[in-house]
């Protein structure tokens, strides 16, 4: 399976502007996203992220991962049913 981006404009009616070039004899599944509205710049497009997490927001998060407690003591080899030699058992 090959996974490829396109962004398609639609006009004031909601109809394709262009219509993309797609292989001949092939099944394609399409998921739609709607895309921040955009400014055109010299046919590349500006999209609004969203914010990315603080350093301090980071490291908040991680002070409260830390301070959960451990529900299972076993190592991760334990939990997994390796054995000693890290095959599974």
């Amino acid at each position: 399976m090959e996974a490829k981006r396109l962004i398609l404009e639609t006009d004031g009616a909601g109809n394709l502007k262009q219509l993309p070039k797609l292989p001949p004899n092939q099944r394609i599944e399409a998921i739609f996203l709607l895309l921040p509205t955009q400014e055109k710049t010299q046919n590349s497009y500006e999209v609004n992220h969203l914010a990315k997490p603080t350093v301090e927001e980071i490291m908040a998060l991680a002070r409260q991962f830390a301070e959960l407690p451990e529900l299972d003591s076993r190592s991760t080899d334990e939990i997994l049913g390796y054995d000693e030699y890290g095959l599974p058992q």
